[in-house]
């Protein structure tokens, strides 16, 4: 079973990851979302983050070095614990100006998918339930527009094209 990667708390750890420039502060921001909570699904989205990661560091032996190191250690991890017995040790408030970051992220990936004529639905209900949190009704015109989007793509013949 894959693990659902539209998780506020995963997202914000994400997002944070991504302000950092040096590796080593990356990959600890980004692995402290196992380390915050070991469970089965956080450690397969850290896991999953941490290939993405290094293909964008294809040409860097010394960090890709780090990032199998990081993956090594937390792939031998075996949790006992599921998402759903930490939601509430894990709900934590978070400032406006993180869920904005957020919501203008999610948005960028959500629109590049309608462009290609698909509708990428929990990315969709991930940003609606971002929009009721921040109480934002300009964001929920956006994924509305953006759902409108996608369906004029797709029925004018655009499509995503899935490459496995």
């Amino acid at each position: 079973m894959k693990a659902p990667k539209y998780v506020l708390d995963w997202q914000i750890k994400r997002i944070l990851a991504q302000r950092e420039t040096d590796i080593k502060n990356k990959l600890a921001v980004g692995c402290s979302h196992f380390y915050c909570g070991e469970t089965v699904e956080s450690r397969d989205r850290v896991l999953n983050w941490l290939d993405g990661l290094a293909l964008g560091y294809k040409k860097n032996e010394s960090v890709l070095a780090e990032i199998a190191a990081r993956r090594q250690e937390i792939a031998v991890a075996r949790p006992h614990m599921h998402d759903a017995q930490l939601t509430h040790a894990r709900q934590k408030p978070y400032g406006e100006e993180i869920l904005r970051e957020l919501a203008l992220d999610l948005l960028k990936r959500e629109y590049r998918w309608a462009k290609s004529g698909y509708i990428q639905e929990d990315l969709n209900n991930f940003i609606l339930e971002l929009a009721k949190l921040m109480n934002n009704e300009k964001l929920v015109a956006l994924v509305l527009k953006h759902a409108q989007t996608a369906k004029d793509n797709y029925a004018a013949g655009k499509r995503h094209k899935f490459v496995y």
